[in-house]
Formats: structure tokens, sequence, C-alpha cells
């Protein structure tokens, strides 16, 4: 959820004319540096969270927050859209969200599923061509507040609840009253293991919270599961890839020893080595827990230590 407090030039969205120009599945070279850029604010996004999270757990979506900027981005110009070329580590000015939008297209069909909404300030001016890109890329025109509170709470909770498919509901307690935008994004993964684990399998066993303390947990176990890892020395990691049936993997990633928590392999580690196509998947012993988490995450708060701060002043 962002709440954006400032507007463009004469309180209009503006959509640059050469947006037009942007129609058209991207290329191979465009996909290769927007997946490189998604990595880089990736890096920059998890460290900043896992550096000031109070929670001993962190679930976040870098690409659902990218997306969610690139549709600021439709309507941005001038100084606005720079800070979040820089912020995305993109240069692809106009054509950031069709860029994005056509990649989330070829991202497991049937298992991966994307919804974004945008709610306007009742009275907030907006540029029709911006209505029908929105609608064109993510999939909704942005809908206007009523301005009264209690409608516009049941409308944005009932929303995110069908996005969701049930999974999260009365997402809103209250809704601030100086509130001129609420961009929601919400992204819904549903798929199964390429190789599945069998539940009878399936034990109570302890993990690790560091050298000290475990805790039991639902322990999924095979013997021979096909799997693809590599051992890293520094940090002293190890990276496996548990692969969907689709172009999708569950990648985990853990410390060799106890003396390394989560947030310390994340500062020493160089995200573009765990890709590592050429690996063969070997039968592997492996026991894996299975997780229920839920977490929150003041993205407004993240987003200004980034540098994008403008966007959400009042």
């Amino acid at each position: 959820l962002l709440k954006f407090g400032n507007q463009e030039a004469h309180g209009h969205t503006a959509l640059k004319k050469s947006q037009r120009d942007c129609n058209g599945a991207p290329t191979p070279e465009q996909t290769r540096r927007l997946a490189q850029a998604m990595m880089a604010f990736t890096t920059d996004l998890f460290s900043l969270v896992a550096q000031r999270s109070t929670s001993p757990n962190l679930i976040l979506s870098p690409l659902s927050v990218a997306l969610a900027l690139s549709h600021l981005a439709l309507g941005a110009q001038n100084q606005t859209l720079r800070r979040l070329e820089q912020v995305l580590h993109v240069d692809s000015g106009p054509c950031l969200p069709h860029l994005l939008s056509h990649l989330c297209q070829d991202l497991g069909p049937g298992a991966f599923r994307l919804a974004a909404r945008m709610y306007l300030q009742k009275g907030f001016p907006i540029k029709e061509d911006f209505l029908e890109q929105s609608e064109q890329l993510f999939g909704a025109k942005p809908v206007s507040l009523t301005g009264r509170k209690g409608d516009d709470l049941l409308n944005i909770n009932q929303w995110v609840k069908e996005a969701t498919e049930g999974k999260i509901e009365d997402f809103l307690s209250e809704l601030p009253d100086d509130t001129v935008l609420l961009l929601l994004n919400a992204i819904h993964f549903q798929s199964f293991w390429r190789s599945k684990f069998d539940p009878s399998l399936t034990q109570r066993d302890s993990f690790h919270l560091n050298e000290q303390f475990t805790v039991p947990v639902d322990m999924m176990h095979a013997h021979t599961y096909p799997l693809r890892w590599f051992l890293l020395e520094q940090p002293e990691i190890q990276v496996a890839h548990f692969p969907f049936k689709n172009n999708m993997s569950f990648v985990v990633i853990m410390p060799t020893q106890f003396e390394w928590n989560v947030s310390q392999v994340l500062a020493n580690l160089s995200w573009d080595i765990l890709h590592q196509p050429l690996l063969r998947e070997k039968p592997t012993k492996v026991r894996l827990p299975r997780l229920h988490l839920n977490y929150q995450l003041d993205l407004v708060a993240t987003l200004s230590r980034l540098g994008l701060q403008e966007l959400f002043q009042a």
C-alpha cells in the first residue's frame, strides 16, 4: 500500500507522448536489462528492510513494489520520473510500465496472478490517456474515492479480498484524511512442486534459530530429491533451487555456520551469483520446513529512505 501526497504541475497526472512508442513485446536485451535492474532494486529494498526490521521474519515482494512504482511512473514526468528511474535502476523512461507489464504476463501463466488498483481523492483531476493506459497495462482504471470513509474502506477491503482470493481480509482499518492517492498491488502465487514431497514423510522436527535455540516445526522430508544446489565460500552458505511446475523456483539460502544470521548473509551476498544455470540436478537428502508467515511493512517509510521522500510529502 502506498499513500501518495504529491501532484505534478497544475495538479494533473501527466502522460508523456513518447509512451505511444512503447507498444510491442520487449526485446531479449530489454528483458535482460530489466531483470538486472529488478535484482539491483531487490538488493536495495531487501537490505534496507532487513537492517531496520525488528521482526524475526520478513515477507517481501520487490516485484510487487516495482510494479506499484511503475504505475506511478506511467503518470510521472521531469524530476519525479527521474527519481523513480534511479530507485528502480532503469533507464527505460516512459516505457518502464509497458516492459514490466509484458514481463509479468510471461511469468508462470495460471500460477502467478497480479492485480493492481489506484484510488484517487474525490475530484482529483486526471487525464484520459492515463486512465486508458492504466486499464491496458494494469487491468483497471483508477477509482475515485467517495469521501465517505466507511464506504471507501469497505470497497477497498473488498477489492483486496477478491484480488487475493480471500487470503487477506480487512486490509485497511482506517483511511487518512489527507490521502490523495492509494496505490494497491496484490500478488497471488499458487503452484505445485515439480517433484512432490511425500506427505507421509512430514514429521515434527527441530528448526535451528541459532546455535542455542530451536523451535518445533512440521518438516517435509525427501531422501533423493532432484535438486540444483551449490556451496559458496564467501559468505559460507548453501544455495538450493526447488523448481515449481512452471518457470519459477523457490530459492533457499542457508548459512553453514550458526554464527551467521540472515542479516549478515544478506550484507555479504552478491545476488548475481545465485543463478547458475549450468548446474545439474542431483539426488539430495532434503529437510524443508512448512511455512505460514505474516508480516507488515511501512512502504512509505522504506521507499522514502531509498530516495522517494518527495513522492509522499502531503
